[in-house]
């Protein structure tokens, strides 16, 4: 009896994760000629983006850069506040055995925190700790045994995912917005922070069309008086993404890589404007699953045949998760700080992040910028809050945190409350290895002499099947002598008849 043999080509994805590590970046501050010296350091913060990531040979190299902006308060002009910003590059190697070439990476800053040094009145030096974590993919193609006619053979269906896109962009939004009624105009912009409030996605032939609302916050000055406002600012983007296509699970995440305003005036001549152009980083990932029956086990009844197998790590799916977590803290200032009036000012940004299998802990570094009743010179208070979430899925992975929501109450001189909504974003994969079956081919066989009657006794973990395979019989003619059904389970003890 001849056999038949049916092969098919499969492309599948190799999918490598590698948690976060992190790359120092130190790097020095200059005052300018045209600013007043140092006095007094209010807040120094920091924003990392990646520009290039490669990968090589056991390694993920990564180059990107660090815009530091400090605020500070002058020493010649009493009171008066200064902004510094800067940028400063990094670069960063992962350490990455199992990556060639020609995997394609995505490289995601998940926090960063800073440090800083004030060497004299006009210079200060400053260590930025920044968390990176990577993926790395790599499409194969494999043959592999589908169907076979003539032996006895177990298939069954997988499901293989492929990448279809595997990619970083970035969004250039510029806009001018007002100042809402009541604000003051702008004399001095001091700071401002920009966060992407909330995000949708739609993806098309090739085509991504992203859309959503920045959130910026400023503070700036008005004569000598300190002002703060909030402005929302709409985006719509589409996004050329060769390869993804309705049908594919696609992914997509934003994060603010950079952002510049400068205040501009209205048709009253007032600075109420203000020109914003920020930069969006977009990182996009794009899968086809396609379920595929494959040949996992087969023997030939009274023959011999020569099988080769290869281990396929599969992606069975990569699907984003986004949930959210509320936490709530009460804080006391420090002894001897001074009391609080009026916050000017909130930032919060996740400054340590790290994950397990299932749960993700970190640190939220929230500072207030504070006016007190009897004085006002401008105080800042930080405060380092825990925070974690537990995953409802396992073998997640690219954890990253973004803050949606700070609230704060005052609740005493000394003393507030301060409520905080994080997202929690995570790739979750479902990661298998299993062994295909992708050469066979006949060979000689010789048949083994067998009494009249032979009797095997089963076993733990034996099934009609591997009995069969055993005794190189037919399963039909297993089953038939010992009037079992083929998928009938066994009793450990039990004695089976293995015909000639």
């Amino acid at each position: 009896m001849s056999v038949d043999y049916s092969y098919r080509d499969i492309e599948w994805c190799h999918a490598l994760h590698y948690k976060a590590g992190d790359c120092l970046c130190e790097g020095n501050i200059i005052v300018p000629d045209s600013m007043d010296d140092i006095a007094k350091i209010i807040c120094i913060k920091a924003y990392p983006s990646v520009s290039d990531r490669k990968c090589e040979n056991g390694r993920i190299s990564i180059n990107g850069q660090i815009k530091v902006s400090v605020l500070y308060i002058g020493e010649n002009d009493s009171g008066k506040l200064f902004t510094l910003n800067t940028t400063q590059p990094f670069s960063h190697t992962i350490n990455a055995p199992e990556v060639t070439e020609e995997f394609i990476p995505l490289v995601i800053p998940v926090s960063c925190s800073i440090n800083h040094t004030l060497i004299n009145s006009r210079r200060l030096r400053t260590t930025a700790n920044i968390r990176l974590c990577a993926s790395c993919y790599k499409n194969n193609r494999t043959r592999v045994l589908s169907t076979v006619q003539g032996a006895e053979v177990q298939c069954c269906e997988k499901s293989f995912t492929s990448a279809r896109c595997i990619c970083t962009k970035n969004i250039i939004i510029s806009d001018t917005v007002e100042l809402t009624a009541g604000k003051n105009p702008i004399t001095s912009l001091l700071k401002h922070n920009v966060r992407v409030s909330d995000s949708d996605f739609k993806a098309l032939n090739n085509k991504v069309i992203v859309k959503g609302n920045l959130s910026a916050g400023i503070l700036y000055c008005t004569d000598d008086v300190l002002s703060d406002a909030t402005l929302t600012i709409p985006f719509t983007e589409v996004l050329e993404a060769e390869g993804v296509s309705p049908s594919c699970i696609t992914n997509v995440s934003l994060s603010v890589a950079d952002c510049e305003m400068k205040p501009e005036t209205d048709l009253s001549g007032e600075y109420r404007m203000l020109d914003v152009n920020v930069i969006l980083s977009v990182c996009i990932s794009a899968f086809m699953k396609e379920d595929v029956t494959v040949a996992t086990d087969l023997y030939l009844p009274y023959g011999a045949l020569d099988i080769a197998t290869m281990p396929i790590k599969l992606q069975n799916g990569a699907k984003e998760i986004s949930e959210e977590e509320f936490f709530k803290e009460s804080l006391t200032l420090p002894s001897g700080a001074p009391l609080l009036g009026r916050i000017v000012d909130t930032d919060c940004r996740i400054s340590e992040l790290t994950h397990s299998s299932s749960k993700a802990e970190g640190i939220a570094e929230i500072t207030f910028m504070y006016l007190s009743p009897s004085s006002s010179a401008l105080n800042t208070y930080t405060a380092r809050l825990p925070i974690s979430h537990s995953f409802a899925a396992e073998d997640i992975s690219n954890v990253r945190c973004s803050v949606n929501h700070t609230g704060y109450a005052i609740t005493g001189d000394n003393a507030l409350e301060v409520r905080l909504s994080i997202n929690f974003d995570a790739l979750c994969c479902e990661n298998e290895e299993v062994y295909v079956i992708n050469e066979c081919s006949e060979k000689e066989y010789t048949p083994p002499k067998r009494h009249s009657v032979t009797v095997s006794i089963v076993n733990r973990g034996d099934t009609l099947w591997n009995i069969a395979k055993k005794h190189n019989i037919a399963l039909s003619h297993l089953a038939s002598a010992n009037a079992v059904d083929e998928n009938a389970a066994l009793t450990v003890g039990e004695k089976l008849i293995i015909p000639r």
